[in-house]
């Protein structure tokens, strides 16, 4: 059996540390979304559902889906950590936001 010479070592310790640089810059990278990035995201998702409910003119169940929409994107802010007091305040902003456009 051979081992493989230091020089043969080199090129797979730099892949190696290359590899666990890069995973951990990765990991920095990642950063908590907003109340309104999670809101913008499952809009996203629910905006084609509501479009096919509104042309199969079925505009009362609109609203439920509305409020299905608000709840998963509560479930997924309690998901990320956080609390009451952080989805009252971006309630707040929210609805400051809407009275400005109006």
């Amino acid at each position: 059996m051979t081992f493989p010479l230091p020089e043969q070592q080199q090129p797979t310790v730099l892949i190696a540390e290359a590899a666990m640089t890069k995973t951990s810059l990765s990991t920095r990278e990642i950063t908590k979304p907003t109340i309104f990035d999670l809101y913008e995201q499952v809009r996203d998702i629910a905006s084609p559902l509501e479009l096919e409910l509104r042309y199969a003119e079925l505009d009362e169940l609109v609203p439920q889906l509305v409020d299905i929409m608000w709840t998963f994107v509560g479930a997924l802010a309690r998901a990320h950590g956080y609390t009451d007091a952080d989805w009252d305040t971006a309630e707040r902003s929210f609805r400051h936001a809407l009275d400005e456009q109006s």
